[in-house]
């Protein structure tokens, strides 16, 4: 048989890329790569700057959102790559390389300003702006013509603005990405500027007119003067006029203007105004007395200006031109006939006067001085002088003598106290001359200024007489009894040491050269005897013996003080009896002072104490220290043998550690000598030590992963651990303890003495923490996954890897709050309360969230083209469903897009509709009558109203910018009030910067009633009828009355404006052409009346 078998052969293309183009966008726009192909079952793969986008198809959409420039002034530049594989081996890899160029946007952030300068100023404006290759050009428009200005910055300078500099400025900023243009206006003002000034000082006379006047340029708004600060009332005006000056007009005058470009304080002139009173002689020279060498300052008495002139004269010779005549000093020779001429700013005076110059008094001679004895009867000095009208006065030691007043001076009976220096002062109004002095010496008679006093001594003392007198060359001889002493023969005698043959009646015979001898009084002298005694009591004893007792004999009116000299007082110092206490001296004294109370005489009695030494004790302690563990023993150490020992003053013989514990002990040994002589020595401290101590580490839980080091603390070198099993030196002070069970640890140690101690540790060892974490999971980016975690056990510091990923990384269970798109491995790492570690981890596979661009915004008549192609569940708020949309209509348009994991994003797009400012439909007026709207014709208002326009506008699309423009001046308000004639225009920006404009003309008229001259019935326009218009009153009633040429009545109204006007109709027929009169009442009042004509 046959048979036939079929196969099927498929040969596939080898696959090609053609190369992809570079791109330059501007940023926040969407970029579009398309990779061109050929092949079967391809597989596409995108990446920017290295980084896979998730695009797998042969378009890849790039959000302006994702890829930004370097910053607001620099492009970046990034890499896209596509690689492209099949699925049946025919082509390998293919790759293709574009480069994508991201410029920044071209965005003012803040534009010029509408400003008022003035003439002279200088002003900057500036544009800041961002973007790439940015160029500025300036231009500047002014009555129609734009002239192009050199400058190429962003800002512009102009120096010494003038009227030429005005008007509107526009700077063009070119980017890579967009044009811009800022614009700005300049108004130019002339500012107030002070042409002609005022000077600094005014002089002017009394009674003189004065005129301060300013000349300035601009805009004033205020004039003020003011007088020393003060404002003058009532002067507003550029010169000041005074008719007729008084002294009190006399100041400093300012005048403050203000006005446009003026300082904030206004533009200050300044004078010093001095009103002089006119040259007036106030008193004649006359006649003026000066003393001979005075100083001469001769001033006339005349008031006036401050620069007056003067001019003196003497015998018709001018002397001087000062105002002062001046002689310094003034001679005799100055003595005469005086003139002065006065001339001044305000007039001229001449007076005359004399001068007298009295002559000063001069001594010639004087007495010579003068010696004499006490009670002369007669003594004279005098004087001899030259001068004018002399006067004379004698003084003594510079004191007037009252009533002696001639050149000679007499003293009669000189008495001791008219020794003195004596003067004259000889004197006229002028000067004083005083004499040198002429002495008067006075020799006393001879005095005993004082007596002897009668004199009791004790036997022994020394003695000395003095006799006190006063006289001249002296002679002395002293008596005993009325006997010379012989050489006895000055004012002093000196017995010196005296006894009782001494005593009797002492006297001094003196004289001198103006006094016969005298005597002074006898003094008698008292020698007394000294008293005496014995001491009684042991004068030899042993040293440092106590309260020995010692007496005295008794004598009546005898006092008795005791003194010692080797030892001290153990009873009183004073009386019959005492005690004393002796030292360690070899030889020790005892004294008495005796002392007699009827004569104050006393003498020393002393007696010498042999004192034996105390035996030499000493105690050389055998063991000073033991331990509290060791046994009784018997003291012993003290020298001399055969002693008493004493433990902390208590006898003892044996001392026993155990039985008096540990601390220190006082000991002493004391021994007594053959003389009975008794000596003890210094205390000796025995010391018992306590047992050794040993202090280590307290109870403790320790870790299991390290060894643990122990500490101990003991004065001892010996310590022995137990057990030492797990210890690596037994003997240590700090042995290593190697982590396995838990135990008690026992330190024992022995002092010096034996005795021993020991301390113990109890060592508790704690197990590893165990953490368990969740299982690996895969998550999108918003579902911010929380890493539960348990952890048994003592766990202390918790650490996770990419900690930046994490809210709180040092947390048991943290949320993932911020990672990036991939796969990762977070480990946490648990260290215990012990330095012991541990770890878990999990895997978590991280998908990016679905993102879209930024919000997007526009303008009523711009448009987006819109592609949801790739999206992941892309849903339009509105329920639009097609693939690709085009949004033209103003509206907000939201588009969301969602994965799998619940994550997503939303863009808007919104396009606002062009502002509506409607003026004619929002206008606020104010007055007192509501104003009638007619279409293409001007809002009109009466003078006194206002019209507010206030766009109404809706707050959705808010803040707005508001630009208001009516040929003078601009405002940024919402509300523009209007009171002026003018057409006013806005420009209004809304939140995106939408632009729409408008403009209202508004009319002010007059206040009153505006009535037509004529009017023409069936006209069919708004002149077909009469009325009366514009009535600007507050009207409550108001009535129309029209009349023809006879008075009879054709029409009536209460109505106001046309639809109260007159038709030209009276019972129903037209009336003929011609003038008619019209009146009008409002409340009650005829207002007003007139004519018109009727024309058909």
């Amino acid at each position: 048989g046959s048979d036939i078998s079929v196969g099927t052969q498929v040969v596939n293309p080898k696959p090609t890329l053609d190369p992809i183009a570079n791109q330059t966008v501007c940023e926040n726009e969407d970029v579009v790569f398309r990779a061109k192909a050929t092949g079967r079952d391809l597989n596409y793969e995108w990446k920017i700057d290295g980084i896979t986008q998730p695009s797998t198809i042969a378009t890849l959409l790039i959000s302006g959102a994702e890829v930004l420039p370097e910053d607001a002034f620099t492009p970046k530049v990034y890499t896209v790559e596509c690689i492209v594989t099949d699925d049946n081996g025919c082509g390998g890899t293919l790759l293709e390389t574009a480069q994508l160029t991201v410029n920044p946007s071209t965005i003012i952030l803040a534009t010029l300003k509408n400003v008022v300068r003035f003439v002279g100023q200088d002003y900057t404006m500036t544009v800041d702006a961002t973007g790439h290759n940015l160029t500025y050009t300036w231009t500047h428009v002014k009555d129609g013509v734009t002239t192009t200005l050199s400058e190429k910055t962003n800002s512009l300078t102009l120096t010494n603005i003038q009227f030429d500099d005005e008007g509107y400025y526009n700077c063009e900023i070119v980017g890579t990405c967009a044009t811009r243009v800022a614009t700005g206006k300049l108004t130019v003002k002339e500012p107030v500027v002070i042409t002609d000034g005022l000077v600094s000082l005014e002089e002017k006379c009394v009674g003189e007119p004065l005129s301060l006047n300013i000349s300035a340029t601009g805009q004033i708004s205020s004039i003020k003067w003011f007088k020393d600060g003060v404002e003058i009332p009532g002067e507003t005006k550029l010169t000041l006029y005074i008719a007729e000056l008084k002294a009190s007009d006399a100041g400093v005058y300012t005048c403050k203007v203000e006005g446009e470009g003026a300082p904030v304080d206004g533009i200050v002139e300044k004078t010093t105004v001095r009103v002089y009173e006119n040259t007036t002689l106030l008193a004649a020279l006359g006649v003026k007395t000066i003393c001979e060498g005075e100083e001469l300052e001769w001033i006339p008495n005349v008031k006036g200006a401050a620069n007056i002139k003067y001019k003196w004269f003497f015998g018709g010779v001018e002397v001087s031109d000062q105002k002062i005549l001046n002689y310094n000093p003034t001679l005799l020779a100055h003595e005469g006939n005086y003139e002065v001429q006065v001339t001044g700013l305000c007039g001229n005076v001449t007076t005359t006067g004399s001068l007298d110059v009295t002559e000063l008094p001069v001594i010639i001679s004087v007495s010579d001085n003068v010696e004499t004895c006490e009670n002369t009867s007669l003594i004279e000095f005098s004087v001899s002088a030259t001068g004018e009208e002399l006067k004379y006065q004698w003084r003594k030691d510079g004191i007037d003598i009252v009533g002696k007043t001639s050149p000679v001076l007499s003293l009669t009976s000189i008495q001791l106290e008219d020794e003195a220096n004596y003067t004259c002062k000889v004197y006229n109004s002028c000067a004083e001359a005083i004499s040198d002095e002429m002495t008067l010496t006075v020799i006393p008679q001879l005095r005993i200024l004082s007596e002897m006093a009668d004199i009791e001594v004790c036997s022994g003392e020394e003695v000395t007489l003095t006799t006190d007198v006063e006289g001249n060359d002296v002679t002395y001889q002293w008596k005993l009894d009325g006997v010379d002493l012989t050489g006895e023969n000055t004012s002093v005698l000196n017995l010196g040491k005296t006894n009782p043959d001494d005593s009797g009646y002492y006297t001094c015979i003196v004289s001198d050269r103006c006094t016969d001898s005298r005597s002074t009084k006898p003094t008698e002298l008292t020698v007394h005897e000294l008293p005496n005694s014995r001491i009684l009591g042991r004068m030899t004893l042993c040293a440092k013996e106590d309260r020995v007792t010692y007496t005295t004999d008794a004598m009546p009116e005898i006092e008795y003080g005791w003194g010692v000299e080797g030892g001290l007082f153990a009873g009183p110092e004073k009386g019959l009896r005492t005690r004393v206490t002796w030292g360690e001296l070899a030889n020790g004294e005892l004294s008495i002072m005796i002392t007699d109370v009827t004569t104050g005489c006393e003498s020393k009695v002393d007696s010498l104490v042999t004192l034996h030494a105390l035996p030499d004790v000493n105690l050389a302690l055998v063991d000073p220290v033991r331990g509290v563990c060791n046994p009784s023993k018997p003291l012993a150490g003290g020298y001399p043998e055969g002693g008493i020992y004493w433990v902390n003053d208590i006898s003892e013989e044996v001392f026993d550690p155990s039985e008096k514990g540990a601390g220190t002990y006082n000991v002493h040994y004391s021994y007594t000598d053959d003389y009975g002589c008794s000596n003890v020595t210094s205390k000796t401290v025995l010391r018992v030590d306590p047992l050794p101590t040993v202090n280590i580490t307290d109870d403790t839980t320790i870790g299991s992963c390290k060894p643990f080091k122990l500490n101990a603390e003991t004065d001892e070198s010996n310590i022995q651990w137990a057990p030492a099993a797990d210890l690596d030196d037994a003997n240590s002070m700090t042995p290593i303890f190697t982590p396995g069970k838990s135990q008690v640890l026992v330190a024992t140690v022995m002092d010096e003495h034996g005795c021993t101690n020991m301390d113990l540790v109890e060592l508790t060892v704690a197990p590893l923490p165990v953490v368990t974490t969740i299982s690996d999971t895969t998550v999108g980016q918003c579902n911010q996954l929380q890493l539960l975690t348990d952890i048994v056990g003592d766990a202390g510091e918790i650490n996770w890897t990419n900690p930046d990923h994490l809210d709180d990384p040092n947390t048991r269970s943290p949320k993932i709050v911020n990672a990036p798109e991939g796969t990762y491995t977070y480990k946490v790492s648990v260290t215990d309360l012990y330095g012991c570690d541990t770890e878990g981890e999990v895997l978590v596979n991280m998908v990016a969230d679905p993102e879209l661009e930024e919000d997007k915004f526009a303008c009523e008549g711009e448009k987006f083209e819109v592609s949801i192609a790739g999206m992941e569940n892309p849903i339009w708020e509105d329920g639009y469903t097609d693939t690709d949309r085009t949004i033209d209509q103003p509206g907000k348009y939201l588009l969301t897009v969602e994965n799998k994991y619940g994550c997503g994003d939303e863009q808007n797009f919104v396009i606002n509709p062009t502002p509506k400012p409607e003026l004619l439909n929002n206008l606020m007026f104010s007055g007192p009558r509501e104003i009638e709207l007619v279409k293409d014709r001007p809002v009109t208002i009466f003078e006194g109203q206002t019209v507010t326009l206030a766009p109404n506008l809706p707050l959705e699309y808010s803040p707005y910018y508001f630009e208001w423009e009516d040929g003078k001046e601009g405002s940024i308000l919402q509300r523009y009030e209007v009171s002026e004639t003018g057409k006013y225009k806005l420009t209004v920006r809304d939140n995106l910067g939408c632009i729409a404009k408008d403009s209202v003309n508004v009319e002010v008229k007059p206040v009153g009633i505006e009535s037509p001259n004529a009017f023409t019935p069936n006209s069919s326009n708004d002149n077909d009828k009469f009325y009366l218009k514009d009535i600007n009153y507050d009207i409550e009633q108001f009535e129309m009355y029209v009349y023809n040429r006879w008075g009879e009545l054709l029409y009536k109204t209460d109505e106001v404006g046309r639809n109260g006007g007159w038709d030209g109709k009276y019972k129903g027929k037209l009336c003929p052409a011609g003038a008619y009169v019209w009146m009008v009442f409002i409340n009650g009042e005829l207002t007003n009346q007139g004519t018109f004509m009727l024309i058909r």
